[in-house]
């Protein structure tokens, strides 16, 4: 079997700490236990370093939930080849992580300990050490399954989840979730709704809003094509924009792969690639301000329509109200 281990790469000035290699090529291993290590994701700790946690299958049979520290200095600061966040029979899979404001995080992720794909979450301090329920609390654990959690904080030391849902058994949903700093849920037992629509809504992505709460968006199938949606939610989990989300674009053909940011001003910019002209994919964006109204021209702004296919677009702060995007161009 094919093996795999988590490393971090971090390009420095020679001069800055030795302990960093000036060799962009020497990398600093973080878990190089047996078998595979893989979908790593990290948050910084507020110190200059990192809290990194991975999907790990050093006991073969299972894949379970590990994280580690690397410091400023780049020396692993917890247990080698990480602490155990969970090691729950079955799977635990997809990991995604946020700062706790502490020095800590909140990890979150998919779980098969009952046999159905669930969600649960676990709180780590800077010691590694976990701070709930040992193999984490549950989020959701609604009948059928639950996919693919996304978290930020809430700016209280807790987090805000979000995921897709199977338990209506016809089609997907997006639910979310609150969970305070001492692993307390504070919403809806099981979550609270975000969209559910008919058919198929995913490819979830969530932000936090300016003041509070957060903005959350998606590809939704409610019109047999794939289209954009976004809904805003308070602290209390209540929906703040039209039922089911407002529409952020919804031409013909399908709108896939939505990212977003916060402009800071309680709206979104949010960016996709879009198949309206069939013969090629290109990047479009929309603005969406407080109320959840399109500031932009209602079907989006072009980002790039160049010849050839433009896809899988990311996004970031201009940190004047504006933004970066970047894609895969094939022109």
């Amino acid at each position: 079997m094919k093996c795999h281990s988590v490393c971090l790469l971090i390009i420095l000035a020679a001069n800055l700490w030795a302990q960093w290699s000036s060799d962009s090529t020497v990398n600093n291993p973080i878990c190089t236990a047996s078998n595979y290590q893989q979908f790593p994701q990290l948050v910084d700790d507020g110190n200059g370093g990192a809290i990194i946690v991975w999907e790990d299958s050093r006991f073969f049979n299972d894949d379970n939930i590990y994280s580690q520290l690397i410091s400023s200095d780049g020396y692993p600061a917890w247990t080698i080849d990480g602490v155990a966040v969970s090691s729950a029979a079955d799977d635990q899979v997809t990991p995604q992580i946020t700062s706790d404001g502490s020095g800590g995080a909140i990890v979150v992720w998919q779980d098969n300990r009952t046999g159905n794909a669930d969600i649960y979450a676990q709180r780590i301090d800077n010691n590694g050490i976990s701070q709930w329920t040992a193999d984490g609390i549950p989020i959701c654990t609604a009948i059928n399954q639950q996919f693919e959690p996304k978290i930020i904080s809430d700016g209280n030391g807790g987090g805000i989840i979000v995921w897709k849902d199977y338990r209506s058994g016809l089609g997907y949903d997006i639910y979310a979730q609150r969970v305070d700093m001492n692993g307390n849920v504070l919403w809806t037992v099981d979550g609270a709704v975000i969209c559910s629509a008919v058919y198929e809504q995913s490819n979830h992505q969530i932000i936090a809003g300016s003041s509070e709460g957060a903005i959350i968006a998606w590809q939704d199938k409610r019109y047999s094509a794939f289209d954009i949606y976004a809904q805003k939610i308070d602290n209390n989990g209540n929906i703040l924009w039209a039922n089911n989300g407002v529409r952020v674009c919804t031409e013909g053909n399908d709108q896939l792969n939505c990212q977003l940011i916060n402009d800071n001003t309680n709206g979104a910019i949010i960016v996709w690639h879009d198949i309206r002209n069939a013969s090629n994919v290109d990047i479009y964006a929309q603005r969406i301000n407080e109320d959840g109204f399109r500031l932009w021209d209602t079907s989006g702004v072009a980002v790039c329509n160049a010849a050839g296919s433009q896809f899988s677009p990311q996004i970031t702060s201009d940190l004047n109200g504006g933004a970066i995007i970047c894609w895969t161009d094939y022109r």
